[in-house]
């Protein structure tokens, strides 16, 4: 009898913690680490349906890249981080989204009229990139391909970059997330045509 009194001792414990755990979320603070598109586009969804169950709970949302991201994890800056897993190819990631690599254009031909571009399509226009911190996917993908871009300008804010588009003053890509309101034109990057 006594080791199942222990048993049952320690499960009523177990649950007791849960509920304290589950209780304590009706308060507190959770600080992300995010790249900045993610910010803008998918979390607002999920932190208001959060915030419904939890009014209580506030949010520090530390926008940063690829390299700085998992050092606020690491010094507990941020409870948890967005990134790509290839950033960090021998670290224990969660995957919880993907998405596809788009290309966003300004409006004007040639590449606007197409449906979908390629990466030699790509390195052969005026580059814009994105500041990701020591892991860039559309470097890597050209790299991969053999080919280099030409990048024209180095920019950490997405928002930057996407005005400098509407100007035509490049091109770049990236995981597709909501930019067909600006005055871009966002097309399916595919590394060879079908």
């Amino acid at each position: 009898m006594y080791l199942l009194i222990q048993n049952a001792i320690r499960q009523y414990q177990a649950m007791q913690e849960k509920v304290q755990e589950i209780n304590g979320l009706s308060s507190g603070t959770v600080k992300i680490g995010t790249i900045s598109s993610i910010s803008a586009h998918w979390l607002p969804v999920l932190i208001q349906k959060f915030q419904e169950k939890y009014p209580q709970v506030k949010f520090i949302l530390h926008q940063g890249d690829y390299t700085t991201i998992p050092e606020w994890v690491r010094t507990n800056q941020a409870d948890f981080g967005f990134i790509s897993p290839d950033a960090l190819p021998n670290t224990a990631v969660q995957f919880v989204k993907s998405g596809a690599l788009r290309a966003v254009l300004p409006l004007n031909p040639p590449l606007a009229q197409r449906k979908f571009v390629t990466l030699t399509d790509l390195a052969q226009e005026p580059f814009l990139e994105l500041e990701e911190g020591a892991y860039s996917e559309p470097l890597t993908a050209f790299a991969d391909a053999n080919l280099r871009p030409n990048v024209k300008l180095r920019v950490h804010d997405d928002y930057s970059i996407l005005s400098m588009i509407e100007l035509g003053l490049g091109v770049i890509f990236y995981l597709n997330l909501s930019y067909e309101k600006r005055r871009t034109k966002s097309l399916f990057y595919q590394s060879t045509p079908n």
